[in-house]
């Protein structure tokens, strides 16, 4: 799983090692991919044309595209109890 995928810009390292890895796991596992940027904005966010272009053939040829609006959904979630803190 690919969580907060491009929330800063990937380097050409960066698109090198992700190739590899999803060349590595290819047809044996599908990866699952969240982003806040909109898909066809991805390309643009990669340091070298080739490598996104590849990258993103073999991440998006068979997917399932799910786009959420509205709010943030952790706005509406309780504070996490802290297991640490003393118990009255």
């Amino acid at each position: 799983m690919l969580d907060d995928f491009l929330l800063t810009p990937a380097s050409v390292e960066a698109c090198q090692d992700l190739l590899e890895v999803t060349e590595d796991r290819a047809k044996r596992q599908s990866p699952m991919v969240v982003s806040q940027l909109p898909v066809d904005a991805w390309h643009s966010d990669m340091a070298d044309s080739t490598l996104a272009e590849a990258l993103l053939d073999r991440i998006l040829q068979a997917s399932h595209s799910i786009t959420m609006k509205g709010p943030s959904q952790r706005k509406r979630q309780p504070d996490p109890i802290d297991d640490a803190a003393p118990q009255p």
